[in-house]
C-alpha cells in the first residue's frame, strides 16, 4: 500500500481540479525549422540515408508554420469559450533558434543563432503570432533552442557523405543519428548546454513580451541536473514527467523502466520549486489510422483527468496542424476545431501553463495576454495579486489586485481599468 502511494502521489495543489475543470493544450515543435521547407525538398531523395526510418512518416512532410497556419488556427480558438467566457488558449513549445541545417551558432546569446534560415522564410509569421496572442488564444513556452544537439549534428555531417550534404543543400534537417542526438542528451555536459542557452530566457522575453514560465524537453529527454537549468532560466513548471526520458540510465529494461519510474515519483513527492505537468490526453490525428476514434479517446482521457482530480493537459504536434500537404494539415485542424466543439459541452477553464502553476501553488492565476491581464479566482476566498505596474502617469512599480472568490477578471495593462468581471461558479 505504501508503494503504490508513493508511486501514485501527486504534487499539493491549492484548487480542486475536479471543480476547476482546467484544460491545457500543450502542443511541440512551432518554431522548428525542419522537417522540410517545402514539397519538393524530398524529390528524387531516399530518406533512408538520413535515418529516414526512425521517423514516422508523417514527419517527412512536417516544415514550419506560416501566417496562414498561425491566423486559421487562432480563428478557430476563438470560436470556443470557457465558462468564464474567455476563449480556448493554445500553448506552442517554441524552438528559439532562426537557424536549422545551416551550422547552427552553438549559443543563443551568438547573434546568429536569431538570423532566420533563408529556406525557411514565412512572410507575415510574427505579426500573426502577435495578433493571435493580443486575441488571447495563443500563448508560447518554451521548448529548446535546436531541438537537437548541436554538435552532434556537426560531427555527423563532417562524416557524411554527398548524398547527405545534398539533403542539406535542400533544407531537409535531418541528419545521420538526428534521432538519438538529443538536446538534452547524457552525452552533453550541463555547462555545454548552459552555455548553449546563454541568454534565452531575455531572448524569450523580448520576442513574446513575457518571462517563460514552462518547459518541454525535446523528445522528452532529460535529466535531475537539467531541472538545475530550468530553475536558473526561471522555469517553475516542466511538462510531462510521466513521459520523461533518462537515457543516461543503463542494464536491462526492465529495471531501466522501474528505476525511471521510482525517479520521476521521488521527484514529485521532494521537489517543491518545479510544477511537474503529467500529460493526461494525446490528439495526434495526423499518426492515428482512425483520427475520429483517436479523437473520441482524447476527449474521454480529458474528462477522466477531471475525475480524477487533476487538469486535463493534451498533447499534442505541430505535424497534426502544419505540413507541405495543405489538406492534411486542414483536416488535422478540423479534428481539434470538434474536439473543442465537444469539450465545450462541459464548460472547461481554458488555460495555458503559467496559469496551472498559478492556481496550484498560489490558489489564483495571473498571466499577460496580448495587452490585458487575466486574473482568474476559483475558489471561495479573495485572493491578492501583485502585478507590475506600467510606470506611466506615475503610477507606483506595482499594483495590488484583489480578486474575489469565483471569479475571473481582466485589467488592462494601460489605464489599470477593470474590463471584465465574470463569475466562475
Amino acid at each position: 500500500m505504501l508503494g503504490i502511494g508513493f508511486a501514485d502521489h501527486k504534487q499539493r495543489a491549492l484548487v480542486d481540479w475536479s471543480s476547476v475543470r482546467a484544460l491545457a493544450i500543450q502542443s511541440d515543435d512551432w518554431g522548428l525549422r525542419g522537417f522540410v521547407p517545402d514539397a519538393e525538398s524530398l524529390t528524387d531523395f531516399d530518406t533512408e540515408r538520413l535515418g529516414g526510418t526512425r521517423f514516422p512518416p508523417v514527419y517527412w512532410r512536417s516544415t514550419l508554420e506560416d501566417s496562414v497556419d498561425v491566423a486559421q488556427l487562432a480563428s478557430m480558438l476563438l470560436s470556443h469559450e470557457g465558462r468564464d467566457n474567455l476563449p480556448a488558449v493554445f500553448q506552442p513549445n517554441m524552438i528559439l533558434s532562426g537557424q536549422s541545417v545551416a551550422s547552427p551558432p552553438a549559443r543563443a546569446s551568438d547573434p546568429a543563432a536569431w538570423e532566420p534560415d533563408p529556406r525557411y522564410q514565412r512572410r507575415g509569421l510574427g505579426q500573426a503570432v502577435a495578433d493571435a496572442m493580443a486575441a488571447g488564444v495563443w500563448h508560447p513556452e518554451f521548448h529548446g533552442l535546436h531541438h537537437y544537439d548541436p554538435q552532434g549534428r556537426v560531427l555527423a555531417l563532417a562524416e557524411a557523405d554527398d548524398e547527405v550534404h545534398r539533403a542539406l543543400e535542400r533544407g531537409i534537417l535531418a541528419f545521420p543519428g538526428s534521432h538519438s542526438a538529443f538536446e538534452l542528451g547524457p552525452r552533453r555536459s550541463l555547462d555545454d548546454v548552459r552555455e548553449s542557452w546563454a541568454g534565452i530566457d531575455r531572448r524569450f522575453a523580448e520576442v513574446y513580451g513575457y518571462s517563460m514560465t514552462s518547459v518541454i524537453a525535446g523528445d522528452y529527454v532529460w535529466e535531475s541536473r537539467h531541472e538545475v537549468l530550468f530553475r536558473e532560466l526561471g522555469l517553475r513548471a516542466v511538462q510531462a514527467k510521466s513521459h520523461q526520458h533518462r537515457r543516461d540510465f543503463q542494464g536491462p529494461a526492465l529495471w531501466k523502466r522501474v528505476r525511471m519510474a521510482f525517479d520521476r515519483s521521488w521527484d514529485r513527492l521532494t521537489v517543491r520549486d518545479l510544477v511537474y505537468l503529467n500529460r493526461t490526453a494525446l490528439l495526434e490525428t495526423a499518426q492515428s489510422d482512425d483520427p475520429v476514434a483517436h479523437r473520441q479517446r482524447c476527449l474521454e482521457d480529458i474528462r477522466a483527468s477531471w475525475r480524477r482530480g487533476e487538469p486535463a493537459v493534451v498533447e499534442t504536434h505541430r505535424v497534426n496542424y502544419v505540413l507541405t500537404d495543405t489538406i492534411a494539415a486542414r483536416e488535422g485542424r478540423n479534428h481539434l476545431n470538434r474536439l473543442l466543439g465537444d469539450i465545450d459541452v462541459f464548460e472547461p477553464l481554458y488555460v495555458s501553463d503559467a496559469e496551472l502553476v498559478g492556481l496550484a501553488t498560489r490558489g489564483f492565476s495571473a498571466v499577460r495576454r496580448g495587452p490585458v491581464w487575466i486574473l482568474r479566482n476559483p475558489g471561495s476566498a479573495t485572493r491578492v495579486a501583485i502585478l507590475p505596474g506600467n510606470g506611466h502617469s506615475g503610477q507606483p512599480l506595482w499594483r495590488r489586485v484583489l480578486i474575489p472568490a469565483h471569479a475571473t477578471l481582466i485589467l488592462d495593462d494601460e489605464t489599470n481599468a477593470m474590463l471584465h468581471r465574470d463569475r466562475l461558479d
